[in-house]
């Protein structure tokens, strides 16, 4: 089975196991549909970050949600600190944060919190989601945060967590992920930078940096795969409401072994809210 993934992060050794083989594989997030919809789907599912919205069900078979994220904001200091006199957004291309995308998550408290964005940013405007700049990967979009003039940006919009786990790893990032060769010169160029007194400007930049806390919206994840293979994910989605009966047991300590994570908090509410719906025709 070919598990495709919206990041390339190499995976830990001692994850391989018994068991169905995976071989895991990156797809470009603003491919990832058209990959969907393919007549040869080049996977089989695709786990990451993908907002199982209405639009997408419609499509596509996708799992229970396996966790729910916000969508935020990263903003240099100078934003922040309300210094700055423009408010240039960039999204990444074939997010939900995209323009022309909004609409795939119908949720009004999105323009709302906008609004409250914008009354606390006076250099921001209403249409700013719909004029974003696209980019093709977090990484670029992250690296105009520091660009000046018409090809920089001040605020970033994407989910909260992968905002987050960029900025926490942000001065080695370009030795934690495989990234275009073009992109990942440019990163290797800030951090050669540091010398025995200062810091690299990598190092300097993710101090420059700040996640706005508040939500522009709320969108819920899962696991979706090509049409053709809806029953596969419905055996993926037995396996998932499954694993809620194993908080303390097997399936929590693999994933520890293998990411370094913890199973987020909203899953097992959501595995055991799910289950709870009896399999068959309810009209029955």
């Amino acid at each position: 089975m070919l598990l495709a993934q919206q990041s390339r992060l190499d995976l830990l050794s001692r994850c391989r196991g018994a068991g169905p083989q995976v071989e895991a594989g990156p797809v470009a997030v603003d491919k990832r549909h058209d990959a969907l919809a393919a007549d040869a789907p080049p996977f089989d599912m695709l786990c990451g970050a993908t907002t199982a919205t209405v639009t997408l069900a419609a499509s596509v078979p996708h799992s229970p949600y396996t966790f729910l994220t916000s969508t935020s904001a990263l903003v240099n200091a100078r934003f922040a600190q309300a210094e700055g006199t423009s408010c240039r957004v960039g999204v990444v291309n074939g997010t939900t944060s995209a323009p022309g995308m909004q609409d795939r998550v119908l949720d009004p408290r999105r323009i709302e919190t906008w609004q409250e964005f914008i009354r606390r940013n006076k250099s921001c405007s209403l249409d700013g989601l719909e004029r974003a700049v696209g980019f093709d990967s977090t990484a670029e979009a992250i690296l105009a945060l520091r660009a000046p003039g018409p090809e920089g940006i001040d605020v970033l919009v994407g989910d909260h967590h992968i905002l987050a786990w960029y900025w926490q790893h942000l001065d080695k990032l370009h030795r934690r992920m495989v990234l275009p060769e073009a992109i990942a010169a440019r990163f290797e160029a800030l951090d050669d930078s540091e010398t025995e007194t200062t810091a690299s400007s990598l190092a300097r930049f993710k101090d420059e940096l700040r996640l706005i806390p508040e939500a522009i919206s709320i969108e819920p994840y899962a696991v979706v795969a090509p049409p053709g293979k809806a029953a596969l994910i419905a055996d993926f989605s037995r396996f998932l409401t499954a694993r809620r009966q194993d908080r303390n047991g097997e399936y929590t300590r693999r994933l520890r072994q293998c990411f370094g994570r913890q199973v987020d908090r909203s899953f097992w509410f959501l595995m055991e809210f799910q289950s709870k719906v009896r399999d068959g025709n309810p009209l029955k």
